[in-house]
């Protein structure tokens, strides 16, 4: 009997500790992924954070050319950030990009105003001719100035491209 009983009581006593060190190893463990999560969090925050500093300067720095280059009054430069944000917003490109088009229609030789009307057209042309915004913007540029054509008429010619391009075996280029 006693010795039954003392097997019985080692044995749950070595469950016991058994139990409490799987308990604790749980409690370590949960702290170790609690820190691993809180670290996984904090570097994505400071990545996204970076990314968005980035993304900001490299903005300022475009807007810069596009000032620079088109000497926009101040009221006219407005209009061009407004715009590059607007499309950087809701379009494929990012404002930056934007601005990088605008900076090269300005050095082809488009005032502001032609700028900010064809700047959409330019990106629709990136988008349905799978070009790059600069390429674009320089056959866009190219056929305005090559014809003589205003930037109200590139809408047409940029439909003109794309449904050639796109109903026979060439592209845009």
């Amino acid at each position: 009997d006693t010795f039954i009983l003392n097997v019985k009581t080692k044995g749950t006593r070595s469950s016991s500790r058994d139990i409490k060190k799987i308990g604790d190893t749980a409690r370590s463990v949960r702290k170790i992924l609690a820190f691993m999560r809180a670290t996984m969090v904090t570097v994505a925050t400071v990545r996204v954070f970076g990314r968005l500093l980035s993304d900001l300067a490299k903005f300022s720095d475009s807007m810069l050319q596009v000032k620079a280059v088109t000497s926009a009054t101040r009221s006219k430069f407005e209009q061009l950030r407004d715009v590059a944000k607007e499309l950087g917003a809701t379009t494929r490109f990012t404002a930056s990009e934007v601005a990088d088009g605008m900076a090269f229609l300005a050095r082809a030789g488009f005032k502001t105003n032609d700028i900010l009307a064809a700047i959409p057209g330019t990106l629709n042309l990136a988008i349905a001719g799978f070009l790059e915004l600069g390429e674009a913007a320089d056959i866009a540029s190219n056929i305005l100035s090559s014809f003589g054509l205003s930037t109200s008429q590139l809408e047409d010619v940029i439909d003109t491209l794309v449904f050639t391009a796109n109903n026979s075996n060439t592209s845009v280029r």
